[in-house]
C-alpha cells in the first residue's frame, strides 16, 4: 500500500513524497515522550496514561514526515496506517496517530498514540486497503478479519488525507442587500465519501472519523452572520464510481444569511458573484475537498425572486472553487479545507438608465440655455436671470438625487454611476460660474464681449456630449467582454455535461455487459450440468 497525497497536499516542508515500509516490530509499551529512548514493554495490557504504540520499520521516516510531527499537535499529527501482513502484528492493524520518530538515531521507530480502553487491548473495528484511484479516492476500510490481500509482513504507509467529493443544491436566493453586504439563501449541502467502506455498516466509518480526530459536526457554514435553520444527517450507500464500495455521505440542510463583499465600482453595470464557503475545521492534511463530478452542484434558478433586477448568467450552473484557509487565521497555524460555491448575478441596467443617468443628463443639458439666452429685446439675460435658471436646475438634480438614493448603493467608494452623476453637478457648477462672470469681463471691455458666448454655450454642450459618448462607449466595452467571458465559460459547462452524459453511458453500457456475461455464464453451466 504506498502512500499517496492529492495534488494540493503540501506535507512536511511541501515535498509530496509518498513513504511506504515493511513493519518489523509492534508492541505496547510504557514511557515518557520526553524521554522516548527510556521505554519498556508494557507487562500487562491494561491500559495506562503512559502506554504507547511503538513501531519498527526497515526503512527511516522521511525528512517531510519528521517535520510535520515536531511541527504539529494533538490529533492533528501525521498518522500511519498498518495493513496486510500475517498474524504476528494483526491485532495492531488499523490506523494510528505518531506523537514522536526520534526514539534512534536512524528514525525507524515510532511512538503512537493508544487511546483509552477497558479491559485487554482492542484491535482496530476494521482494516485498510489502498485507494483504488491513488490521490482521488479513499482508502478502503474493510470489516476486521475480512479477505485481504496477504503480505510476508505488514506494510506501513503515512495515512492520506479522506477525500470528500462536494456539491450543493441552492433552492432559494433572496434578499440581496447591497447595504448590509448580505444575502439570504436556502441550501442543501452534501460532503461524499466515495468507495470508503467494503461494508455498509455505519460504525466502521464512524470509528475512521474517530482514528483521524474528525466529527461530522466539523462540517460548517464559513461567512454565515445568521442561520436561520439547520439540519444534518448522513447516510450511506452503494458507490457508483468504485465497484463493490459503499459511499457515506454528510448532509447539510440550511438557510441562513450569508456575508458577500459586493464589488459595486461598475454599478449598474456590475456583476456580483455570491459566495456561500463551506469549511472542514480539520486541517487539510487529513481531509481534502474535490468537485462532485458526477452529481454537480445547482441552483432552482426559477424560485430566484430578483429576476427584475438580476440575471443569472450561468443559469442552474453553480461554479465551485477550491480553497484553503490563511495559516494566521488559526493559533497552530493550521491550513483548513474550504469549498466556495458560486452563483453569478448580473444586473439589470435599464432601470438605472431610465430613472437615474437619463433625468441627470436632460438637467445638465438644459442648463446650457443660460448662457447662450437672449431677451425680448435681443440683450443678453441679466445675471440674475441666468443664475435662477442653473441654480433651480442644479437644485432639481440634489433633489432627484436624494428622492433616488435609497435605489443606488450605499458605499464608501464611488460607483460608475456616482462617478456620472457628480460630473453632472461638476457641468453645472461651471455653468454657474460662467453666469456670473461673464457679465462681469463684458463689462470690463465696456460692455462689448470679447467674442459671441453662444460659443461658450456649443463647448458647454460638445464636451458635456463628449463626456456622455466616452461613458457609454467605456460601459459596452465592458459589458461585452464580460460576455465573451461568460460565453467562454458557458461553453466549458457544457463540454463538462457532455462528459459527464458519456460517463454515464459507459456505466451503463459495462454494466449491461456484466449483466449479460452473467447470464451467459450461468447459461453455459446448466448445459454442462
Amino acid at each position: 500500500m504506498a502512500a499517496v497525497y492529492p495534488d494540493d497536499i503540501q506535507p512536511g516542508d511541501g515535498v509530496n513524497t509518498p513513504w511506504s515500509a515493511a513493519l518489523l516490530e509492534a508492541a505496547l509499551v510504557s514511557g515518557s515522550l520526553s524521554a522516548p529512548g527510556e521505554v519498556k514493554k508494557c507487562e500487562n495490557g491494561k491500559w495506562h496514561k503512559d502506554m504507547l504504540l511503538k513501531l519498527r520499520f526497515d526503512r527511516p521516516l522521511e525528512t517531510w514526515v519528521i517535520q510535520e510531527i515536531k511541527n504539529s499537535s494533538g490529533s492533528m499529527q501525521p498518522m500511519v496506517v498498518l495493513s496486510g501482513g500475517g498474524d504476528d502484528h494483526s491485532l495492531f492493524l488499523g490506523i494510528h496517530r505518531m506523537l514522536h520518530s526520534h526514539c534512534d538515531a536512524s528514525s525507524t521507530t515510532a511512538l503512537c498514540y493508544v487511546p483509552k480502553y477497558e479491559g485487554e487491548f482492542k484491535p482496530a473495528q476494521f482494516d485498510v486497503d489502498a485507494p483504488p484511484v491513488p490521490g482521488s479516492t479513499n482508502l478502503v476500510i474493510r470489516p476486521r478479519g475480512s479477505k485481504s490481500e496477504a503480505t510476508a509482513n505488514a506494510i506501513v504507509t503515512i495515512a492520506p488525507p479522506l477525500v470528500f467529493h462536494t456539491r450543493m443544491s441552492m433552492f432559494h436566493l433572496d434578499e440581496i442587500n447591497t447595504v448590509a453586504q448580505s444575502f439570504r439563501a436556502d441550501v442543501y449541502i452534501e460532503y461524499r465519501l466515495r468507495g470508503i467502506t467494503s461494508d455498509p455498516d455505519e460504525g466502521l466509518v464512524k470509528a475512521l472519523f474517530d482514528a483521524y480526530g474528525f466529527r461530522e459536526d466539523m462540517l460548517e457554514l464559513f461567512m454565515a452572520i445568521d442561520v436561520i435553520s439547520m439540519e444534518r444527517w448522513t447516510s450511506i450507500s452503494p458507490s457508483s464510481t468504485v465497484p463493490n464500495t459503499y459511499d457515506y455521505a454528510l448532509r447539510l440542510r440550511a438557510r441562513a444569511i450569508f456575508a458577500e463583499q459586493y464589488e459595486l465600482a461598475e454599478f449598474p453595470f456590475d456583476v456580483q458573484d455570491m459566495h456561500i464557503t463551506t469549511t472542514l475545521n480539520i486541517p487539510k492534511t487529513h481531509a481534502t475537498l474535490i468537485e462532485n463530478l458526477e452529481f454537480p452542484s445547482i441552483m432552482m434558478h426559477r424560485t430566484f425572486q430578483h429576476k427584475s433586477v438580476f440575471d443569472i448568467v450561468y443559469g442552474e450552473v453553480l461554479s465551485v472553487e477550491m480553497t484553503t484557509s490563511d495559516p494566521s487565521e488559526s493559533g497552530a497555524g493550521f491550513i483548513y479545507p474550504r469549498c466556495a460555491f458560486i452563483t453569478t448575478l448580473s444586473r439589470h441596467h435599464g432601470y438605472y438608465i431610465t430613472n437615474v443617468l437619463s433625468p441627470m443628463m436632460v438637467v445638465t443639458y438644459l442648463a446650457a440655455v443660460s448662457a447662450g439666452a437672449v431677451d425680448s429685446d435681443g440683450a443678453r439675460m441679466s445675471t440674475a436671470d441666468r443664475l435662477s435658471v442653473t441654480l433651480t436646475l442644479m437644485l432639481t438634480a440634489v433633489a432627484y438625487k436624494f428622492i433616488v438614493a435609497s435605489a443606488l448603493p450605499q458605499v464608501s467608494y464611488l460607483t460608475s454611476l456616482d462617478t456620472y452623476v457628480l460630473v453632472c453637478f461638476l457641468f453645472l457648477f461651471l455653468i454657474s460660474v460662467e453666469n456670473v462672470a461673464w457679465p462681469a469681463i463684458t463689462a470690463s471691455f465696456a460692455g462689448e464681449e470679447p467674442f459671441d458666448e453662444v460659443y461658450i454655450m456649443v463647448f458647454y454642450l460638445g464636451s458635456f456630449t463628449l463626456y456622455n459618448l466616452a461613458y457609454m462607449v467605456r460601459a459596452w466595452v465592458k459589458v461585452a467582454a464580460r460576455g465573451r467571458r461568460q460565453r467562454l465559460r458557458l461553453a466549458e459547462f457544457a463540454e463538462r455535461g457532455a462528459a459527464k452524459e458519456d460517463k454515464r453511458r459507459e456505466r451503463e453500457v459495462a454494466a449491461v455487459a456484466g449483466a449479460t456475461h452473467g447470464v451467459l455464464r450461468g447459461h453455459t453451466a446448466s448445459m454442462r450440468m
